[in-house]
């Protein structure tokens, strides 16, 4: 499966209008926060439309993405119902 979409992370204090605006998600109160550390969101963008907002952040792809997102900052502890 091809994906269409590349990925940034940006600090949610620096997320425009703009960047919203150019996004998939359109709105940000869709957007998948980081759930400790600092505030930062995951941008996903189509494939060979990245705007000039996001010069500067790192771009991903969907294993990459995937891949720091089951960083301890990202998912939440799903405790043992045990």
């Amino acid at each position: 499966m091809v994906d269409v979409y590349t990925y940034f992370v940006v600090p949610y204090a620096e997320v425009t209008d703009a960047m919203v605006a150019q996004s998939a998600a359109n709105d940000r109160d869709t957007l998948r926060h980081t759930v400790a550390g600092v505030d930062r969101v995951v941008m996903k963008v189509l494939v060979g439309e990245v705007p000039g907002v996001y010069a500067g952040y790192q771009e991903y792809d969907r294993a990459g993405i995937n891949q720091l997102m089951t960083g301890a900052d990202w998912k939440v502890e799903t405790p043992d119902p045990y």
